[in-house]
């Protein structure tokens, strides 16, 4: 009986371990940006959580090196901003945190690049 009790053990213990594994990789604890085009993180994007209803900044929070933020709000409804030099703004709005202990902010926002004006200029007249 000795065996079979550690053999229910370990498999308990496999249980458990593949459970935890399952529930950090379907929810992250954190928020994403990355290049629309490519899918490559971005570096030091700005991310600003603002009030829906009177637009008040409650925090501003700059992306990783893997593109990765961190936002823990209270409760309410958010717009949030993200912008970058180079990339087009992303904003999401009526973003609804309910709870406390559910409150990351959780997205993945994809920002897509702009042609400086300039740059588009000299690529016409390159072709002309």
């Amino acid at each position: 009986p000795s065996l079979l009790y550690l053999s229910i053990e370990v498999l308990y213990v496999v249980l458990v371990i593949t459970k935890i594994g399952l529930e950090i990789r379907v929810r992250p604890a954190y928020g994403l940006v990355r290049d629309a085009i490519t899918h490559v993180p971005l570096d030091l994007a700005v991310v600003r959580l603002m009030t829906a209803a009177d637009s008040r900044l409650i925090m501003t929070r700059v992306t990783n090196a893997q593109g990765k933020f961190f936002a823990l709000p209270p409760p309410g409804k958010y717009t949030v901003t993200i912008t970058k030099p180079g990339y087009a703004p992303f904003t999401k709005h009526d973003v609804d945190i309910k709870q406390a202990q559910d409150a990351a902010i959780q997205i993945t926002a994809d920002l897509l690049p702009v042609i400086p004006q300039m740059g588009l200029q000299k690529a016409r007249q390159a072709l002309v």
